[in-house]
């Protein structure tokens, strides 16, 4: 008899709404995702083992995704207005929808995991954001996050902005009442464009 598939479920909530430990692990790993590995020179890190930085407060939302009790994937989930692209880059702002406009940053990988999970974990956490009626979700990738979005996650964005003043660093945007093809066509049948860049 095979073991049962652990489930995938989504936890979003405030700090306080996750155990310390599964906490410190988001903000661990994104030390060693962003510092570590790619090197990031953040100018709110403070040298610790975990990384922060102004936009992380007792008031920040955040995403857990589970596989089983195994915590896989987190990230932090910002409204529009008070979102990276408003503070950093607000000359981008007036392209992404007023309203529920949610952004996905510091999105981060806490270990391995079999090959169908990524693209099981966003369709749980794209389904927790349609129930909570976000139409919209976007980020400022680099071309190593797109491509992690279009061919790991199988979650291609609806758009691809490139930034004028960031080589290689695009706004993505995610339309939640779309479908989404992993070949990377939106529901039309169109391409989407390559190019792209930036921060998780």
């Amino acid at each position: 008899m095979t073991d049962p598939v652990p489930p995938i479920t989504v936890k979003i909530g405030l700090p306080s709404d996750f155990t310390d430990d599964d906490f410190s692990a988001m903000l661990k790993q994104r030390k060693i995702a962003f510092i570590d590995t790619l090197h990031w020179q953040l100018p709110d890190y403070d040298g610790s083992d975990e990384e922060r930085d102004t936009f992380d407060s007792p008031n920040t939302i955040y995403v857990g995704v589970y596989y089983g009790e195994r915590l896989v994937y987190s990230a932090r989930l910002l409204p529009r207005d008070k979102s990276m692209v408003a503070l950093l880059w607000p000359h981008m702002l007036s392209l992404i929808p007023e309203g529920a406009s949610i952004e996905i940053s510091r999105f981060v990988g806490h270990e391995q995991v079999p090959s169908d999970v990524p693209a099981r974990a966003i369709r749980a956490f794209e389904q927790d954001m349609r129930d909570k009626e976000v139409d919209n979700l976007f980020a400022v990738a680099d071309r190593g996050v797109l491509l992690f979005y279009r061919r790991i996650l199988k979650f291609p964005p609806h758009s691809v902005m490139p930034f004028s003043d960031l080589e290689g660093v695009s706004l993505v945007q995610w339309s939640l009442d779309r479908k989404h093809d992993a070949a990377g066509l939106d529901d039309g049948g169109r391409p989407i464009p390559e190019g792209g860049d930036s921060n998780a």
